[in-house]
């Protein structure tokens, strides 16, 4: 697996132990989606961010579902301090609960600032049935289920990519997204990558490689999406057509 890493803040998968522990604890899974998110949220979100711009909050069985099921397709950007760390991750330490580093040093807090969240679908577009989730999974888990992650799927729907507001426009949402798109593609686990944007966020995804499809059909939210694509070149023609 192959990763970026900035001056500031190095960028790893969730292991499972990361993934667990968030679930476990409430408010980091809040935390997930307590930013400046550029794909659609849950329409339960509700949180007043200080820009003003944006409300949301998370729905937390669904992102417990994606971690459980498929962390390995999820990414988190992460730091670490001290409550007196000056700056905005001492301010980011002083709001919120975080988890200690280790036994030996409680005082340090391991920091998320920034993720994405996935999963995968036997589509060649993000679709409702793969925003949406089984809400028997933890008592009828399938692999292959009508909604919701398909462990078969050659499509990695991108759910979220979301930075903590501290820490926006710093370039770091460009960093994670390179490097996601980089593991996927060494990793082999997908053909492609797909989400649904706002127009605004055309030019951001198509810096990355994103190819624009057109208006998605995907209602999620009231619907108005644009559905784009990046294909890997050498993962083969799976016989999708756009």
């Amino acid at each position: 697996m192959r990763t970026l890493s900035s001056a500031l803040f190095p960028i790893h998968r969730f292991t499972k132990h990361q993934y667990t522990s968030y679930v476990v604890h409430r408010v980091q899974l809040s935390l997930l989606c307590a930013g400046r998110s550029l794909f659609p949220l849950p329409r339960s979100c509700a949180a007043l961010f200080p820009s003003g711009l944006f409300r949301f909050r998370a729905d937390l069985p669904q992102l417990e579902y994606r971690l459980r099921t498929c962390g390995e397709l999820c990414s988190g950007l992460f730091s670490s301090a001290y409550p007196t760390t000056s700056g905005p991750l001492g301010e980011t330490i002083k709001l919120h609960s975080f988890p200690s580093i280790d036994s030996a040093d409680t005082d340090r807090k391991r920091v998320i600032i920034g993720h994405i969240i996935s999963t995968k679908a036997n589509s060649p577009l993000v679709t409702d049935d793969a925003m949406d989730y089984p809400k028997d999974w933890k008592t009828n888990y399938q692999l292959t289920p009508n909604v919701g992650h398909n462990e078969d799927g050659q499509t990695v729907c991108l759910h979220s990519l979301c930075v903590h507001p501290n820490f926006a426009r710093k370039g770091l949402g460009s960093i994670l997204l390179q490097s996601y798109v980089q593991r996927i593609k060494d990793s082999g686990v997908g053909s492609r990558i797909a989400l649904i944007c706002r127009d605004r966020y055309i030019p951001f995804y198509e810096k990355a490689g994103f190819k624009k499809i057109g208006p998605s059909k995907c209602q999620y939210g009231g619907g108005n999406w644009v559905d784009m694509v990046l294909d890997f070149e050498d993962s083969g023609d799976d016989g999708w057509e756009y």
